[in-house]
């Protein structure tokens, strides 16, 4: 049954971002869509789920892309390695929690994703981690806190006695 969500979920978040996201883009910055999801699975699931997760999608992303091969697998499974570690958490992720959990996960991905991106280019890593990868963040970590204020994200109930 498990493999089974990852599959479902990960195919719905590749879905998306190959469809919807390109008219979300502003210059060339588009937000990564699965990798929101990666974050909040890697953090309500633990480290092994997630990295798990994350090799399936970057996997996916890698055969359909035309970017070099294993790159988004490697930074999508240290940012859920990361994300795992530090803020596993059984109960219901609150916003504040959010907010950090998806800012961290994101800038290893981003960092991860751009100084492989820039060996062998013209480009400096200074040039790419400013121009690129904090941007990207930026605009990854606005579309997941949009999402934690919607009624699709989790709430953590509150319980009277």
């Amino acid at each position: 049954m498990k493999a089974l969500t990852y599959i479902i979920v990960v195919v719905i978040s590749l879905i998306v971002q190959a469809t919807l996201v390109p008219y979300m883009a502003i210059y060339w910055f588009r937000p990564d869509i699965p990798l929101v999801f990666l974050l909040h699975w890697s953090a309500r699931r633990g480290p092994m789920e997630g990295v798990t997760a994350g090799f399936l999608a970057g996997f996916i992303i890698d055969a359909v892309g035309s970017g070099f091969v294993g790159l988004s697998s490697l930074a999508y499974v240290l940012a859920a390695f990361v994300v795992g570690k530090m803020f596993y958490s059984d109960i219901p992720i609150p916003f504040n929690r959010w907010a950090i959990t998806s800012l961290a996960g994101i800038l290893v991905y981003s960092f991860v994703f751009a100084y492989f991106y820039s060996l062998h280019s013209m480009a400096s890593i200074g040039v790419m981690l400013v121009q690129h990868a904090l941007l990207i963040t930026l605009y990854t970590w606005g579309i997941a806190m949009v999402w934690a204020m919607t009624p699709l994200f989790e709430r953590r109930v509150r319980v009277t006695i």
